[in-house]
């Protein structure tokens, strides 16, 4: 066996043990990743996002997940293993390319700064999957200056449709990329740069077409513009003051580490960028680092709260490539008996600080409030089961699962609960939101009704005074527990 193929295995493996908080028996409720799911199962019922529930997402997240659906959460840490491998094995080839000594710690570098569990959390994220894409992409370009344009557009697309705002990270490298010298050794001309912007443009096309084809043929291009454009950019974000979003990044690159790495790396950009004649690619990457952190302030939706740790989960990718960038402008200033040891010792600190925490954090995932609660609802409503419109969560993402462990769609589209008041704002002008989930629930003559408003009250009096005033006439309290109440239609409740 030769010795890349035995690194290529040594790297499977490493994912595999990393990956330990995806793990089936091991991953926890999450968030965002029970409506990616959702989304999954109504392509499976071939039905489509957007339209049968609302969520601002890109689409690509559901439709990688529906890849995995049928085999639940064996298929989800299959899916995301080897994504994060391959995304591994062309940062290795990228190392390779460049002649760095122990080209295998780039990927581990890459793979540690990914998937620790505290910032992971559940996992099943677009922002886990657009670094991969992002490292992948990023591999391609250092090592084919002057050609794979129209892979390179694909893999743009894949940036783009699983997490918009991450695809301007891509942006120096792309631009790098577009200017390369030609495959003779020349520079770069209009004409060329032209049919290189074309290449780039048609690999988009070839990942973006069919993706809109899709979702116009199920009658979901409205909803999909709607959702994923309009209230993406222009509603969903925190309206907090400029000086608090600067503070919470801080605060959360602080307690994530990447604050250790990403100043560093920048410094040491800087410093090779004064140094060097030809600064293009440390200059492409000096930017990336710096528009990584621009992104997460102005994005909006930064906060100093540990829920969106994950929000930084793309810096892994920008971190192996800087690493990488770094080590092999080092070797020319320094010998490599003195630089070899230096990379172990960085990743190993690396790997400490970014994973002491890991069991513990994986226990409070998986063992939460939430799973408990989940498990046990999922025990008592099995009478649901199969039965699609029979079961209606109302006020708290996580307990999508409830539908997802039972195999049944919700009878009403709003499942994305946790931008309710968001999109009532801005969206639903005319009360139509609430009229929309009743008359749901009538033509379903929906069994279930599990309401978390008192826990998560809407911030319309109109909207709320209607919801209960639903709940009172057509169904009956079965019980209190925790913060939701469990309601069952009543046999002789009327539309």
């Amino acid at each position: 066996m030769n010795r890349d193929k035995l690194n290529a295995i040594v790297l499977l493996l490493i994912t595999m043990v990393l990956s330990i908080s995806l793990f089936p028996t091991l991953t926890g409720v999450g968030h965002d990743k029970q409506v990616f799911i959702y989304g999954a199962m109504t392509i499976w019922k071939g039905q489509i996002p957007y339209k049968t529930f609302f969520d601002h997402k890109p689409p690509l997240i559901f439709l990688m997940l529906a890849l995995a659906w049928p085999f639940k959460a064996w298929g989800y840490y299959l899916l995301g293993v080897l994504t994060k491998w391959i995304a591994s094995l062309f940062i290795y080839k990228a190392a390779k390319y460049h002649k760095l000594s122990n080209p295998w710690l780039y990927p581990v570098i890459f793979l540690i700064c990914l998937l620790p569990p505290f910032i992971l959390m559940s996992g099943l994220l677009t922002r886990e999957y657009a670094a991969c894409f992002l490292a992948i992409l990023f591999s391609v370009i250092l090592m084919n200056p002057g050609k794979k344009y129209l892979l390179s557009g694909v893999l743009c697309a894949l940036v783009f449709h699983m997490q918009q705002e991450e695809m301007i990270l891509a942006f120096p490298f792309v631009m790098y990329y577009l200017f390369a010298k030609a495959l003779d050794g020349s520079k770069a001309n209009a004409a060329l740069v032209f049919k290189r912007i074309l290449l780039m443009a048609a690999g988009f096309l070839l990942v973006t077409a069919p993706l809109i084809i899709w979702i116009a043929i199920n009658g979901g291009l409205t909803d999909y513009w709607e959702q994923s454009y309009l209230f993406n950019f222009f509603v969903y974000e925190s309206r907090r003051p400029a000086l608090y979003k600067i503070t919470g990044t801080l605060s959360i690159l602080f307690h994530t580490r990447f604050m250790f790495l990403v100043f560093p790396l920048l410094a040491l950009h800087t410093y090779y960028l004064i140094k060097r004649k030809n600064v293009s690619l440390h200059l492409a990457c000096f930017f990336t680092l710096l528009i990584s952190l621009c992104v997460k302030v102005f994005a909006g939706r930064i906060i100093d709260y540990i829920a969106v740790y994950h929000y930084l989960l793309t810096f892994s990718a920008v971190v192996a490539i800087s690493a990488m960038l770094i080590a092999k402008e080092s070797e020319q200033y320094f010998p490599k008996r003195y630089l070899k040891p230096l990379i172990f010792v960085f990743t190993a600190v690396l790997f400490f600080g970014m994973w002491k925490n890991s069991f513990s954090s994986i226990r409070k995932l998986k063992y939460s409030a939430t799973y408990f609660q989940i498990e046990e609802l999922t025990q008592q409503l099995q009478d649901v089961r199969n039965k699609d419109g029979q079961l209606f969560v109302m006020g708290h993402t996580p307990f999508l699962g409830l539908n997802n462990n039972l195999n049944t769609l919700s009878p009403a589209k709003w499942v994305y609960t946790t931008q309710y008041s968001q999109h009532l704002e801005n969206f639903d002008k005319d009360g139509n939101v609430i009229k929309e989930i009743m008359a749901s629930l009538d033509k379903n003559k929906t069994t279930y009704v599990l309401d978390f408003y008192l826990k998560n009250p809407v911030d319309r009096k109109a909207f709320q005074e209607q919801w209960e005033d639903y709940l009172k006439k057509n169904y009956t309290e079965q019980y209190r527990k925790h913060d939701y109440i469990l309601f069952k239609r009543n046999t002789n409740a009327t539309p």
